[in-house]
């Protein structure tokens, strides 16, 4: 709950600013949402600490603070969004669409109809 509860502040700050422009996006996130960034990275390293011998968890929890400066890029620049959803929901057809065609008449019928639904999709 206090992953969802940080992440959703920072949704908040985002929603509170979709109108400005670029230059005042990218100083109210610095403001904003920066610091409530440093204390999600504290939290995860306190919890890293305390979950060693929870493997999955950890190894989880591991993935975070390794990308940091990938998650955390959308601060400096008010141009890149918060998430990469709009992409993931664009792309989830093709790829849910590859994985059922795998099996279409043959193993390589399926993936020749992956491979052409993967160029349309793309072109």
């Amino acid at each position: 709950m206090e992953a969802i509860t940080g992440i959703g502040a920072l949704y908040r700050i985002e929603d509170a600013i979709s109108a400005l422009d670029v230059q005042a996006k990218q100083a109210w996130r610095q403001q904003h949402a920066a610091p409530h960034l440093a204390t999600f990275k504290d939290w995860l390293i306190h919890l890293q600490q305390s979950t060693l011998r929870q493997r999955d968890l950890t190894k989880a929890i591991d993935y975070t603070p390794r990308r940091w400066a990938a998650l955390t890029r959308y601060l400096d620049d008010g141009r890149y969004p918060t998430d990469n959803n709009p992409i993931e929901s664009a792309i989830w057809p093709i790829a849910l669409g590859r994985k059922n065609r795998l099996f279409a008449g043959s193993k390589s019928a399926g993936r020749r109809a992956a491979a052409i639904m993967c160029m349309i999709a793309a072109a």
